[in-house]
């Protein structure tokens, strides 16, 4: 193996384990895919050429290897095209069924070109290896348009975007993508375009190993700044996709980026009915997304806040909304996460227990002798109509309020010390007999005193 083969082998060592690195970060990632997928093409280019510049081969050999490495270089290009699109989001293109022909299919022309060959006209072995001689054909021509034109137009979105986004991490990631790219680009097409057309062969081609420094862009944003690692929607899938409660995750704006499973059973709606939509359309609230962008930017928790959640078919949920800004490495807000608790079963208890309490009071009010519960504080927790008419005192007036605040000082005095008793004995008394006072006057009664627990569990009279 000589210096070149060497140098190529180390090539295909680091192409491999930065793809390997990135699908195993986030292998759910569009842009992990598809940044992996343009490592693997370099990889294969990288692999085929230590076999290439190696002199020791026969011709045959030499050009079975180069027509596999087209295959690499060959879809160079388009793959970063692809990559570009999803790094500078655009989404709507990457929607439109037609634009992946428009993208891949020219690398399978070419890749076929090769192989029939109209690419290369000859080999010429040189003191490295072997040398594959261009025929110069229309087809030749046209991979370099196709090879610069994708290249260029990846490099413009770049641009683009980094010009355009507000968020200060991914314009610094774009300007590192960008100057990586472009010093890629120019010294291919000084080796590959410009040694190649004056036949100058001093060295060999390394047209793989001249993307080294795009990718070395791509591992100073990955170590600088987190590309790719960590992501707003990245995140909200790998930490909470098991959550039983709904996660939604906001852009800047307040639209919806992504959400997780427990959203779409929730909403009825499928995961494109969402994406892009204004968080608006499950909350009915005056100027609720105005509201929740002013409190993030302010860095304010919101903790559950009980809110109607608008499913798909138009009912209403209640929901406890809970919600807190997400922030990047530069400190800047990227984002909002949005959590929201289905709370209908917890409705639904509440009124179970609020209409049966209304049915005991009915019970209790239909009674015609004196019934009220006391706790351990002396104070009144529920009373019945016949005693709120004997004192002619509504019984929101009496709830809540201790023994000596309705009676006399003595008279209460004596209440309590038979509260006290029970409560302590555990054992009821019946029959008392005891005075009180009203506003028609002095009433006597027969009182029975039972502790509460013995008959519900707890520790009330």
């Amino acid at each position: 193996m000589n210096i070149f083969s060497f140098l190529h082998f180390f090539v295909f060592l680091f192409y491999s384990c930065l793809l390997v690195f990135l699908l195993w970060k986030d292998p759910k990632s569009l842009l992990n895919r598809a940044c992996a997928a343009f490592f693997a093409f370099l990889a294969l280019w990288s692999f085929t050429y230590i076999f290439i510049h190696n002199f020791n081969i026969s011709k045959d050999t030499a050009k079975l290897f180069d027509n596999i490495s087209s295959i690499g270089w060959a879809n160079f290009a388009s793959f970063f095209l692809w990559f570009s699109l999803i790094f500078t989001e655009k989404k709507k293109i990457l929607k439109t069924k037609m634009i992946y022909p428009l993208i891949f299919i020219l690398p399978l022309i070419f890749i076929c070109a090769q192989w029939a060959g109209l690419l290369t006209a000859d080999y010429i072995k040189r003191p490295w290896g072997w040398e594959a001689g261009w025929s110069g054909s229309f087809l030749w021509y046209a991979y370099f348009i196709y090879y610069l034109s994708f290249t260029l137009i990846g490099l413009y979105l770049i641009l683009n975007f980094r010009r355009k986004t507000k968020e200060l991490m991914k314009k610094k990631q774009a300007g590192i993508i960008f100057v990586a790219t472009l010093v890629t680009l120019l010294l291919g097409f000084f080796t590959e375009v410009i040694l190649s057309g004056l036949h100058i062969y001093n060295v060999p081609l390394l047209g793989d190993v001249n993307t080294l420094c795009w990718a070395f862009g791509i591992v100073f944003a990955i170590a600088k700044y987190k590309l790719m690692i960590i992501t707003p929607a990245a995140a909200a899938e790998n930490i909470i996709s098991t959550m039983a409660d709904s996660l939604i995750l906001l852009d800047r704006e307040g639209n919806i980026v992504n959400v997780n499973k427990a959203t779409l059973d929730l909403s009825g709606y499928g995961k494109d009915e969402l994406t892009g939509k204004s968080v608006e359309m499950f909350f009915t609230e005056k100027d609720f997304k105005s509201t929740l962008l002013d409190k993030a930017i302010k860095r304010e928790i919101i903790r559950s806040y009980e809110s109607s959640f608008k499913i798909k078919t138009g009912e209403k949920i209640p929901v406890i909304f809970s919600s807190s800004a997400m922030i990047d490495g530069a400190e800047g807000m990227a984002g909002i996460v949005c959590i929201v608790k289905d709370i209908t079963e917890r409705k639904q208890a509440e009124e179970n227990v609020k209409n049966a309490k209304d049915e005991l009071q009915m019970i209790l009010d239909s009674v015609p002798a004196i019934i009220f519960y006391k706790d351990t504080e002396d104070k009144f927790i529920r009373i019945n109509k016949t005693l709120a008419d004997v004192l002619k005192v509504p019984i929101k007036d009496i709830v809540g309020k201790t023994t000596e605040k309705l009676f006399p000082r003595e008279e209460a005095k004596n209440m309590k010390k038979g509260d006290q008793e029970v409560m302590i004995s555990g054992k009821p008394k019946r029959n008392i007999l005891q005075p009180y006072t009203t506003p028609d006057g002095i009433r006597w009664q027969l009182t029975d005193k039972i502790r509460l627990c013995q008959l519900f569990g707890g520790s009330f009279l």
